[in-house]
């Protein structure tokens, strides 16, 4: 049981990493679209975190399950 959950927690911090660079590049490339305009809106930022993170760790998550060998998560 151990396994699995610091298999599922790993895979998801992944998973929010990975958004959270996706986002970096977006507001780096196009600040403007993302409502950065006028400098860096913090309490905006830290939605757009929340908004892109969470949607590729819970993606990033599932898809690991399937690719899983025999789709057993605990051994």
């Amino acid at each position: 049981m151990d396994t699995l959950i610091l298999k599922v927690a790993t895979r998801m911090i992944i998973g929010f990493v990975i958004g959270c660079a996706a986002l970096a590049v977006l507001i780096y490339v196009h600040p403007q679209h993302l409502g950065h305009t006028h400098g860096i809106n913090y309490l905006g930022l830290a939605l757009q975190v929340y908004g892109f993170g969470l949607p590729f760790a819970v993606g990033f998550l599932c898809t690991s399950f399937v690719f899983e060998p025999d789709h057993r998560l605990d051994h």
